[in-house]
């Protein structure tokens, strides 16, 4: 499920500024946003949730942490004949949520998330995290089928994924289905187009937040949110998930990692209205 995305910028005033952005694109389901803390005396979190992924699909901690999951797969899709069937052995919010509740740096929730995926028992939900900090620090954790890889972004100044990986199964990504491989390397080929025009370059938090939000509205080559490749989707039948029904985009969030912020829509990106969380 998802386009995600981080970047590194800088404003007028030459200060560094992070960015995340999440489409979440879903089958008809419950979900949630707003500031979390953990039991335990964790880590408060402006975050977004799926009522049924436990804990925490995506989110920004009060120490300038974010974390932004997405699925990678590239096995037949499930048609579940329980409610949520396909969401089994899906470990990333629990994962996600520790993470944001004890790490306050990129390279710890790295070295977490690798750790909870190692120990883990049976087989777990394939997926790419995107982790950033306020210090400018991007990197991706992939895993799937019990096999990890990792990518420092730091440098490129930017880092996206649309439900594939770069460092893991690509003989076995060539060769799924091609409307899977097309709406995943079209979204790509956005994504990328607008982060790689912000990295690194000079611009102020709105010029910033209005480019994710152009292309987190963006739809497919011809202009229809059905069509392979929409960004913000309306019913797209392949390469989202490992779910066999339609998904559509149920909100979009864009965190400002520097200024502790998230805004996010309740429904899709391209008719619906932004608003914004700051922590207590």
């Amino acid at each position: 499920m998802c386009t995600i995305g981080v970047v590194a910028c800088r404003n007028p005033e030459d200060e560094l500024r992070v960015f995340g952005f999440k489409n979440a694109d879903n089958p008809p389901v419950g979900y949630w946003h707003g500031e979390t803390r953990d039991s335990a005396g964790g880590y408060a979190s402006l975050a977004f949730g799926l009522l049924p992924q436990t804990g925490i699909n995506a989110g920004l901690n009060e120490r300038g942490l974010l974390v932004i999951s997405s699925f990678f797969g590239f096995e037949a899709q499930v048609l579940s004949k329980e409610p949520y069937g396909y969401w089994r052995g899906d470990i990333r919010g629990k994962t996600q949520a520790e993470a944001l509740a004890r790490c306050d740096n990129a390279a710890d929730a790295l070295a977490l998330m690798a750790e909870r995926y190692e120990k883990a028992e049976g087989p777990t939900t394939g997926g790419s995290h995107l982790l950033a900090d306020k210090e400018g620090r991007l990197l991706v954790f992939e895993h799937c089928l019990g096999e990890m890889a990792w990518q420092d972004a730091s440098r490129t100044g930017w880092a996206a994924r649309s439900n594939q990986a770069f460092g893991l199964f690509p003989d076995a990504q060539r060769k799924q289905r091609e409307e899977i491989a097309r709406d995943r390397a079209l979204r790509l080929r956005t994504a990328e187009a607008a982060l790689a025009g912000l990295a690194g370059r000079t611009r102020t938090d709105d010029e910033a937040i209005e480019a994710l939000r152009r292309l987190m509205a963006s739809h497919g080559p011809s202009g229809g949110g059905e069509e392979l490749g929409s960004v913000c989707a309306h019913g797209v039948p392949y390469g989202r998930s490992n779910a066999a029904v339609p998904h559509s985009t149920v909100s979009g969030l864009i965190w400002n990692v520097s200024l502790r912020e998230m805004a996010y829509t309740s429904g899709p990106p391209c008719s619906s209205p932004w608003r914004k969380l700051k922590f207590a």
